[in-house]
């Protein structure tokens, strides 16, 4: 099977968590951390984008949906931080 190329629509949807649900644990979750705020979450998006096809084996191995979900759950807290050390909560 030939390894995709190209931009992830996926990648660009789901951003780290999608890094997270295959495998990639310690960028997924540093990505999901940074995430938090605002701006950088864009360009995580868009960096997810493009290079998911590249970083990470699509369709070669299964999606850990248990890893894409604690990737959630770091996003959730890092975005709470943040919101209260900035005082929007």
């Amino acid at each position: 099977m030939e390894k995709k190329t190209g931009f992830s629509w996926m990648g660009l949807i789901f951003g780290a968590h999608y890094y997270a649900g295959y495998g990639k644990i310690p960028k997924a979750f540093f990505l999901s951390a940074i995430s938090g705020f605002p701006l950088i979450g864009l360009i995580v998006w868009i960096y997810c984008g493009r290079k998911a096809n590249s970083e990470l084996p699509v369709g070669e191995i299964d999606f850990k949906w248990g890893l894409a979900i604690i990737s959630v759950v770091i996003q959730m807290v890092s975005s709470s931080i943040l919101m209260k050390i900035t005082g929007y909560a």
